[in-house]
């Protein structure tokens, strides 16, 4: 895997929200390394999705992590 794409909207309860668009999937062999940029890639989306400001229009922002 070698990158996230990501959607960061507003749900229902008014709070943001991200969606993860990712090859991950079950089954997948994935070394302490590979878990340590996963794991740095969400927290980069977590961070992201707390300072993201949409508009009274925009209904998302899209973004992608590089993992390597």
């Amino acid at each position: 895997m070698k990158r996230f794409e990501y959607r960061i909207f507003r749900a229902r309860d008014g709070a943001l929200r991200a969606i993860l668009d990712s090859p991950l999937g079950n089954g997948q062999e994935i070394s302490p390394e590979e878990l340590r940029k996963l794991a740095n890639g969400l927290l980069e989306i977590a961070d992201a999705t707390e300072r993201t400001k949409l508009g009274r229009q925009e209904l998302w922002k899209s973004g992608v992590i590089e993992l390597e």
